[in-house]
């Protein structure tokens, strides 16, 4: 008889396949049905949501937050800015929507779902005031995005399907690029992996949810096989990775690389998650305040406060009245989110960064400068990768 874990996981990989081919649907439709107003939105017309206006005024005012929109009308994808101290007061960025944004070091990365023969996603590659500098093409359902504190590097993972291995019918890809050229390096896959010292390798690996530490050569990202989830640190110019512990998923470095917020899976079912925090030095782990349940990769607003998405109440998975850990399918395409914040000491209470916010960053033009100028300090940086 099939076990209760084994039954949960199959309806897991149903509900994700649901998930995707709904996402793909939605896309048609609100790609026919707002054709019209994606063009006008980005001309500022009549019309066409909210015009755009000046993003290099507020990225060089001071901090900022950089995320897609998540309102249900006709800004719905498009990636905005606002002001820390007005958070409320959002400045739309011309012709740009995302699925997930990643800023940092004065660089963006934007995923957009794309659809053609099969399903891809474009990734835009943006400079410091949110203006696509190179695109690619790449495979794949748009999941996580990263770029290094120094802006050089950037990671993308991707839902993909068709692998042989992939015992739920998809796995991720997950890419290091070139911000400066827009070209892909390599993928997480081609690393030679070691664990307790010994070669560790096995065909059903996958990557996803890549952080990185200041010196843009070193990585945390999460590893997974044979139902497992491995923290593994990565070295870029080497490709190599090393398994430091397990059961952590979608890492994030705090700033000063202390600390990595993580979802922690709860135990005896595969599809939910609490965040969670790592102690870089010492391996300790604990939890966060936050006791509902989350799928998404934490930012950090400082050295102390982790700041992440949920379900909006009057979001599709809210059906229970309140806020609710989106499916990075569901977050990326049809439903309204929220940018939370809580203390990473495992205190506090959390609070309202955003409303209607999905894939928040909190940048600024003067510490992306000085990450920028410091990026040779990092052992191995000085190299290119």
């Amino acid at each position: 008889m099939m076990s209760s874990r084994a039954a949960r996981i199959i309806a897991a990989a149903g509900a994700f396949a649901l998930l995707l081919a709904a996402a793909v649907g939605y896309v048609v439709y609100a790609a026919n049905r707002g054709a019209d107003a994606s063009t006008a939105a980005a001309d500022g017309s009549a019309g066409g949501g909210t015009p755009p206006g000046n993003v290099a005024g507020v990225v060089a005012a001071g901090p900022y937050y950089a995320f897609k929109s998540s309102a249900l009308d006709r800004d719905f994808g498009r990636v905005a800015v606002a002001s820390t101290s007005d958070p409320g007061r959002r400045v739309f960025v011309a012709g740009l929507r995302c699925n997930r944004l990643a800023v940092a070091g004065g660089h963006g990365l934007c995923l957009q779902l794309s659809l053609g023969v099969t399903v891809g996603m474009d990734a835009s590659v943006l400079d410091a005031n949110l203006t696509v500098t190179h695109r690619l093409r790449l495979p794949g359902y748009p999941s996580r995005a990263k770029i290094a504190p120094d802006g050089r590097l950037g990671a993308v993972t991707a839902f993909v399907s068709g692998d042989s291995y992939a015992s739920m019918g998809f796995s991720t890809r997950t890419s290091i690029i070139d911000l400066a050229t827009g070209q892909v390096l390599f993928d997480l896959e081609k690393l030679s992996v070691t664990k307790n010292g010994q070669a560790f390798h096995a065909a059903d690996f996958n990557f996803w949810g890549v952080t990185f530490q200041p010196d843009s050569r070193h990585f945390f990202a999460t590893l997974g096989s044979g139902g497992q989830t491995y923290l593994v640190h990565g070295d870029v110019a080497s490709r190599t990775a090393t398994v430091v512990t397990t059961g952590v998923e979608c890492p994030s470095l705090s700033p000063d690389g202390r600390l990595i917020a993580f979802k922690k899976r709860v135990a005896d079912d595969p599809v939910s998650w609490r965040l969670w925090i790592l102690d870089v030095a010492s391996g300790r782990e604990h939890p966060t305040s936050e006791a509902r349940p989350i799928d998404d990769q934490a930012a950090w607003l400082d050295d102390r406060t982790v700041m992440y998405g949920l379900a909006a109440t009057a979001g599709a998975s809210a059906a229970t009245g309140g806020p609710q850990n989106p499916s990075v399918i569901e977050a990326g395409t049809s439903i309204d989110t929220s940018m939370w914040a809580v203390p990473a000491d495992g205190t506090g209470t959390p609070r309202l960064v955003l409303d209607h916010a999905w894939s928040a960053q909190l940048a600024s033009a003067a510490a992306d400068a000085n990450a920028s100028s410091g990026a040779g300090a990092g052992a191995g940086a000085g190299k290119t990768p």
